[in-house]
């Protein structure tokens, strides 16, 4: 075959894996007809692409606390988006957004598609970075980095931050990664600086787009402190690799805030391993460079004991460890391990494979010692192990865990490749049979799972319409009837929603940079009615009658007017992090895990729930006294009452439904309730209802003669006609 016919073949195949990546990523688009915003985060990419947009994109510098905008978020103090968000994000699809306004979109919509235009460029860079990793026949690599491709564009955790609508910066630092890799790479081979000053530019601007940027730098800190043992580096190297380092760094620190950029002190590990490369060359001995890397291990062993370089407890968690780690750390969903069923099911044959690739790498590596090969044998297991420990790097660890995979693929074609057959007929059956399976389960899994990721996120929501009316409902009454410095108390996940769609304060977002507020924040909503009021006056200095506490939870219709809440759903479910950020032995600070999470469990929890010593958490207590009931679920309870229902619950001693007394209220008043139909109980067909509750907090001087003015039976303050409710402002 001509190569030129070759090369349309190989390009136009990589056309149709981008298309088929492209609609992957716009399937929530496809389902719904519409461009919406996806989760809680992708909410303040979009406010700072706005701010941008009309202010100009130099205005980034001027969001600090000083700047009386950024108040509506960690209220009373604001937020400093210069040191604890990333500007990448939002500066490109402002800068871009002239494309956007030009085809009818606003600003939100424009944003929303920007991952998008990511992944396809991660695709992209998964087939050039294949191609270098395997660049031996030049057909051979066409396909392994085709197969790469189809590795990111098909798989779940291939775009599982990248699509439309869920604008968060792990996928756009995914694709600046995957090219920086592929510049490293073939810089190496090629010995060019040029090719160096690229992927350190690239590596630098990881920085700018994603807090994962330590992943890069240390993971290309390893290969370089390694490479002396599988390479003779010369005088080009060194040149080579001095522009790359100094290149990502002066593109990290270009962005002027230092502190920002340094205060994972992991970073400069790159700049110390360029230091190791320049004493390889002078020792020019590989066993006494050896004694040198140990005795560098061994200082920053003891710096990391006597804390003078610290790790963030997120990667510490990410690394399984569960000593000297923030409470808040254990509570994020996303920050959970994954079982190798989930891996398996999220990254398919490429995960079956890596995992044998390992062995395989591992020989290769000391049969035949090169740069590729140890950068694959260093990214690839560390990848895994820390996808393992943490479901969120899902989409960073297959772009470094995958080419264990390609390598398998890479070894099955040689065996059954034209050029072998003279070898073939040496080789066992077993190796033959080994070849055939790897490539048949590339080219039939690879389609299934195209059509499985296409299927999950075209069938699943993860905008506000996910949640009927109600929090639509809840958020329009807040901008439209509560005064503009009214501060709204909720849980940390969905202060993006509040402050960004009403334009209100909150307490708390998805950014959590403010650990002890989130600790004082769970003290409000878990302690009791007087204790809750006593840390909103003396932490937040929080006013009556402009202070309102916002939650949501799950409630059953039993009939006969009788709602029974549901245990673990809404914040009802997550009341339980909140009791385990609240109890910290060391308030907000990092704690031995371990201990705490026994001690949590079987002294503290079963303080607030019912719990069964086989089947773990039953349901809160809501039948504790009133003055006893943490405030979350006093106001859950008396939000069914104000819906004009009794309120229930599942006696976990009989199973029985236990109706529960309606609250006696001193503080606290309910301002708007809202409710829509969230399913169907599929055994007697009655209606489950997500229920979304706001209560004004009124102050003590009001008590008595508010108190007098709340009726204690069920009453109907609320229009309750309609499945939605939609109430007047009080």
């Amino acid at each position: 075959m001509r190569k030129t016919t070759w090369k349309i073949l190989v390009y136009g195949a990589l056309t149709i894996i981008v298309v088929v990546g492209a609609l992957n990523m716009l399937a929530p688009v496809l389902r719904s007809g519409q461009i919406l915003l996806m989760g809680n985060d992708p909410w303040i990419e979009y406010w700072l692409t706005k701010y941008l947009v009309e202010h100009g994109i130099g205005s980034w510098w001027s969001l600090t606390q000083a700047n009386p905008d950024t108040h509506i978020f960690w209220y009373p103090y604001g937020r400093d988006f210069t040191r604890t968000e990333h500007p990448g994000v939002p500066m490109f699809a402002a800068i871009t957004y002239p494309i956007g306004k030009a085809l009818g979109l606003n600003v939100m919509q424009w944003a929303a598609v920007t991952p998008v235009f990511f992944g396809i460029i991660a695709i992209i860079g998964a087939f050039f970075l294949g191609k270098e990793l395997f660049n031996g026949k030049e057909w051979k690599s066409d396909v392994i980095g085709l197969i790469f491709a189809a590795f990111m564009a098909t798989l779940i955790s291939g775009t599982a931050r990248s699509f439309a609508g869920f604008i968060e910066k792990q996928g756009y630092g995914v694709a600046l990664m995957l090219f920086g890799t592929y510049f490293y790479l073939r810089a190496l081979r090629r010995k060019s600086w040029v090719d160096g000053l690229v992927a350190g530019i690239l590596v630098g601007l990881t920085f700018w787009f994603w807090g994962g940027y330590i992943f890069i730098f240390t993971l290309l800190a390893l290969h370089l402190a390694l490479l002396p043992f599988v390479r003779k580096i010369d005088n080009k190297d060194l040149i080579t690799l001095t522009v790359l380092v100094a290149s990502a760094y002066g593109v990290g620190l270009a962005y002027g805030v230092p502190a920002a950029f340094l205060k994972t002190k992991v970073v400069l590990a790159l700049a110390l391993s360029l230091v190791l490369v320049y004493i390889s060359t002078i020792l020019d001995n590989k066993k006494y460079y050896l004694y040198t890397l140990l005795a560098i291990g061994a200082a920053g062993a003891a710096a990391l004991a006597l804390g003078f370089i610290e790790i963030p407890s997120r990667v510490i968690y990410a690394l399984g460890i569960r000593v000297d780690v923030k409470p808040i750390v254990a509570t994020v969903a996303e920050h959970a391990g994954r079982t190798l069923t989930e891996m398996t099911l999220e990254s398919s044959i490429a995960f079956v494979l890596s995992i044998f690739g390992v062995i395989y790498v591992l020989y290769r590596l000391i049969t035949k010692p090169n740069e590729k090969w140890l950068f694959i044998f260093i990214t690839g297991p560390i990848m895994l192990y820390l996808y393992y420990n943490m479901a969120y790097l899902s989409e960073i660890s297959l772009a470094f865990f995958a080419p264990l995979a390609l390598a398998l693929i890479d070894w099955a074609l040689d065996v059954l490749s034209p050029s072998s057959r003279a070898a073939l007929s040496k080789m066992s059956s077993i190796e033959k049979l080994g070849a055939v399976f790897v490539l048949v389960s590339v080219l039939l899994l690879i389609p299934h799972s195209a059509i499985l990721t296409f299927a999950s996120r075209y069938q699943s929501d993860m905008s506000l319409n996910v949640y009927g009316k109600a929090w639509w409902n809840m958020l329009d009454y807040i901008k439209e009837y509560t005064p503009k410095d009214s501060v709204i108390v909720a849980w940390w996940d969905y202060g993006y929603w509040i402050s960004v769609y009403t334009g209100r304060a909150s307490l708390a977002d998805g950014a959590t940079c403010n650990t002890t507020q989130i600790w004082l924040l769970a003290h409000i909503l878990m302690s009791n009615e007087t204790e809750a009021v006593e840390y909103m006056e003396k932490y937040f200095h929080l006013k009556p009658n402009k202070t309102f506490v916002l939650a949501y939870f799950y409630a059953q219709d039993m009939g006969n007017d009788t709602w029974l809440i549901l245990p673990n759903q809404g914040d009802m479910g997550k009341s339980i992090a909140m009791l385990f950020i609240k109890h910290g032995p060391n308030g907000p600070k990092p704690a031995d895990l371990y201990e705490y999470r026994l001690q949590f469990f079987q002294k503290i929890l079963p303080q607030y729930w019912y719990v069964h010593p086989q089947y773990g958490a039953l349901t809160p207590k809501f039948d504790l006294p009133s003055d006893q009931l943490p405030l979350l679920y006093k106001l859950a309870i008396d939000s069914i009452y104000d819906l004009g229902k009794k309120a229930a619950m599942i006696n976990p001693m009989t199973g029985q439904i236990k109706i529960v007394p309606r609250p006696v209220l001193r503080y606290f008043t309910p301002e708007y309730v809202t409710y829509d139909v969230a399913g169907y109980n599929s055994n007697n067909m009655k209606p489950v209802y997500i229920i979304v509750f706001l209560y004004k907090f009124i102050g003590a001087s009001n008590i008595q003669q508010t108190q007098a003015q709340i009726p204690q039976q069920p009453g109907t303050q609320t229009n309750t006609t309609n499945t939605t409710v939609v109430a007047t402002p009080r």
